[in-house]
């Protein structure tokens, strides 16, 4: 009796190891191959944030006020991208205490830090959106104030287009900023509609 449960509970481990490998090989090589595209592309290692911008992020509590730095982190990579000089601008020295040096890099990874903070600035408001005790107005706000960013980020941006190949992976980023304001956006706009209605 007692060899009986032992053969049955290695067939339990067995079935149960035989499903983790099918359920999980196939995400391990999706994940793999996108892995391998970051590379190829060669920014696998960069973080979208640098160390003092999580800092802000991190000290800034309510949403709005995380909104507000989101677009601050925003349009300092625009800036870096419109601007190789900026880095010495007046402006940008005075805000380095707070702010850190300009983060600089190539278009391809400016392009990516901002579709990447626009997508953590959107999981940021779902979030404060779905916890107990939300303030729907405080969500509200801080999406309105992304979707004014947004618009503004809009007119910057879609000129950018003609300084890339259509094909280029820089292009891609741009179209997925692009893509990704119109969709903050459209959401405001939703939700507008709906507290009036």
């Amino acid at each position: 009796m007692h060899d009986d449960s032992k053969l049955k509970n290695h067939r339990v481990l067995l079935i149960a190891m035989f499903a983790a490998a099918i359920l999980f090989v196939p995400l391990a090589s999706t994940r793999v191959v996108a892995s391998n595209e970051l590379l190829r592309n060669g920014f696998a290692q960069r973080d979208h944030l640098t160390e003092i911008e999580s800092d802000r992020v991190r000290e800034a509590r309510e949403i709005v006020r995380r909104i507000d730095v989101y677009i601050v982190i925003v349009e300092r990579r625009m800036l870096a991208l419109s601007d190789p000089q900026a880095a010495t601008s007046r402006q940008v020295v005075r805000d380095a205490e707070r702010w850190g040096e300009l983060q600089t890099g190539t278009p391809l990874e400016l392009l990516t830090d901002m579709a990447r903070t626009l997508d953590e600035a959107i999981t940021n408001i779902e979030d404060a959106a779905t916890r107990p005790g939300a303030v729907p107005e405080q969500g509200r706000r801080a999406l309105q104030k992304l979707s004014e960013a947004s618009t503004r980020f809009l007119v910057r941006l879609t000129p950018m287009r003609t300084n890339f190949s259509e094909e280029s992976p820089e292009r891609e980023q741009l179209e997925r900023t692009v893509e990704r304001a119109q969709e903050i956006i459209a959401a405001a706009n939703r939700t507008g509609q709906s507290a009036s209605d």
